[in-house]
């Protein structure tokens, strides 16, 4: 429908700014006849054109400046139309363009040399992943109110962020303060994690041995 009316707009701007009122003039006359009668620039300086003409040359002059003035006013009114449609077309498709990157690093925390955990999101999830040598996922994050504090806070330092989330992947029961360890933790979860998914491999292994 937005397509229809802007075409509709488009071909009236053209027809209103192409068309105009013809002009009729007489042509003057020719060369020949001006020859063959020898007081033709005599009779044309004597002759003056009628009253009526002249009231009708006046009118006409007045009424093209008037059709001048009605089409630059609606020239006038299809542009600012013109310029309100491209501009809501602009805003519709910025509010169906998706917010933010696909895949976004919220913060991490710096465990050693070559070793951090980070937060990162994928789509609506958001994942707690430990860098190494290798990169291996921690945990999911599944609770709401810590992932919208998460994505409201993505301007607050990367370490104030993961600090405030490592409690949450703590399954060993360690004690949670601050100034614990947190290298040799990562390590321990890290471990566990490589442990399991070792185990995993191998069992599945044996099943398809069986």
């Amino acid at each position: 429908m937005g397509k229809n009316f802007l075409y509709g707009f488009l071909v009236c701007f053209i027809y209103f700014t192409t068309a105009s009122p013809m002009d009729v003039i007489a042509s003057p006359d020719s060369v020949m006849d001006c020859i063959a009668e020898e007081n033709c620039d005599e009779e044309n300086r004597n002759v003056e054109p009628p009253e009526n003409e002249k009231i009708f040359s006046e009118d006409s002059n007045q009424g093209l400046v008037l059709f001048d003035l009605i089409k630059m006013v609606f020239a006038l009114i299809l542009v600012i139309a013109l310029i309100y449609i491209v501009l809501k077309f602009l805003n519709q498709r910025n509010k169906l363009t998706p917010k933010g990157k696909m895949v976004e690093n919220l913060g991490g925390i710096s465990l050693g040399q070559s070793k951090s955990i980070q937060i990162i999101r994928v789509g609506p999830k958001v994942y707690v992943i430990g860098v190494g040598d290798d990169i291996n996922l921690l945990e999911e994050i599944t609770d709401e109110e810590v992932k919208q504090e998460l994505i409201n806070n993505m301007n607050v330092t990367n370490d104030t962020m993961a600090r405030s989330l490592l409690p949450s992947f703590k399954s060993n029961g360690a004690n949670t303060n601050h100034k614990k360890d947190f290298k040799r933790l990562f390590s321990n979860e890290l471990e566990k994690l490589k442990q399991n998914r070792n185990d995993l491999i191998h069992n599945q292994k044996e099943d398809k041995h069986e």
